[in-house]
């Protein structure tokens, strides 16, 4: 992991793999550690990913927060994940009601 490259392929796919065995915590973890190893790069699968296991599992807020640091990448990004974003903000609404 600590080196690029494959090591962050293999960084993704354990996250994966934690998430599927209901180690969210652990998952997201390394979720972080992925996405913050090229902050320069927009990681489309990587954050989609993370953002829909955050969302299985009731981590809105956090999920939200993962779609707002990835809309901050550049101005192609604003939009990004719009459709869930709106989803996801319209359910903490309800939930604040």
């Amino acid at each position: 992991f600590g080196k690029g490259g494959k090591d962050l392929d293999a960084a993704f796919y354990y996250a994966r793999a934690l998430a599927n065995a209901g180690r969210i915590d652990e998952s997201a973890k390394h979720f972080e550690r992925i996405l913050a190893a090229k902050p320069q790069i927009f990681q489309i699968t990587v954050a989609q990913t993370y953002v829909k296991i955050l969302v299985d599992n009731g981590r809105l807020e956090q999920a939200l927060k993962v779609i707002s640091n990835q809309r901050k990448k550049g101005e192609n990004t604003s939009r990004f994940m719009e459709s869930e974003y709106r989803l996801i903000r319209g359910k903490l609404d309800e939930s604040h009601s």
